[in-house]
C-alpha cells in the first residue's frame, strides 16, 4: 500500500505531466492531434482519475474512462478509418436511407433515398433574378432589410445593385428554403 504523501505527490506528478499533454496537444487543431498524442493524453488522464480515487480511499468513486463496445470487446479509444470493407457475401444487409453504416462483417448494400424535391423551377436562381429585375437598388435594399437580415447585413456602403443581387441570390442557393420564400414574396 503507497502512503497517502505518496499518492499526493504521484497525483501531482501526473497533474503537471497532464497539463503539458494538453499544452502540446492545444498546438494542434482539434482534428490534428497525433494519434500518439490522443493515446497518452487518455493514459495519463486515466491515471490522474485512479490516483484521486485512490486518495480519496474509494475505488469505486473513480469515474472509469469512456468505452466503446465493439464486437463485444470493451474499447478504450475508438479510431475511425476510411477505406475499403470486403466481406463475404452470405451475410447481407440492404439498408435504405441516409448516414453512416456500422456492419459486423456484413455485406451492406446503401440505397440513398431520393433528395428531398428541390426548390421548385420558380424558384431557381435564373428565375428569382429575372423576377428581381423589376426592383430598383433601393426596392431590393429594404426587401433585403425587412426578410433578408443576414443578406443585408453583408451590405457595403456604395455596393451595386447587381452586386446586392448577387448577394441575396448566393444565399438563396445555399438556403433552398430562403429561395421559396423570396418567391413567395415575388408573387
Amino acid at each position: 500500500m503507497i502512503a497517502p504523501l505518496d499518492l499526493t505527490a504521484a497525483l501531482e506528478r501526473a497533474h503537471r505531466a497532464l497539463a503539458i499533454l494538453e499544452e502540446q496537444a492545444a498546438g494542434f487543431g482539434a482534428l490534428h492531434i497525433p494519434v500518439h498524442l490522443k493515446l497518452d493524453l487518455e493514459a495519463k488522464r486515466r491515471e490522474v482519475v485512479e490516483l484521486e480515487a485512490r486518495l480519496n480511499g474509494s475505488a469505486t468513486a473513480a469515474a472509469s474512462p469512456p468505452t466503446f463496445d465493439q464486437r463485444g470487446q470493451t474499447v478504450g479509444t475508438q479510431i475511425n478509418v476510411a477505406g475499403d470493407y470486403h466481406a463475404p457475401p452470405e451475410r447481407a444487409i440492404h439498408i435504405t436511407g441516409d448516414g453512416n453504416v456500422v456492419g459486423d462483417g456484413n455485406v451492406v448494400q446503401v440505397t440513398k433515398s431520393a433528395p428531398p424535391e428541390a426548390a421548385s423551377s420558380a424558384s431557381t436562381p435564373a428565375a428569382l433574378r429575372h423576377r428581381l429585375q423589376r426592383l430598383d437598388s433601393v426596392e431590393l435594399e429594404t426587401l433585403c432589410l425587412d426578410h433578408f437580415p443576414v443578406v443585408y447585413d453583408k451590405f457595403a456602403r456604395g455596393l451595386q445593385r447587381g452586386e446586392m443581387l448577387n448577394l441575396l441570390l448566393a444565399h438563396c442557393r445555399r438556403n433552398p428554403e430562403e429561395a421559396k420564400r423570396l418567391d413567395d414574396l415575388l408573387r
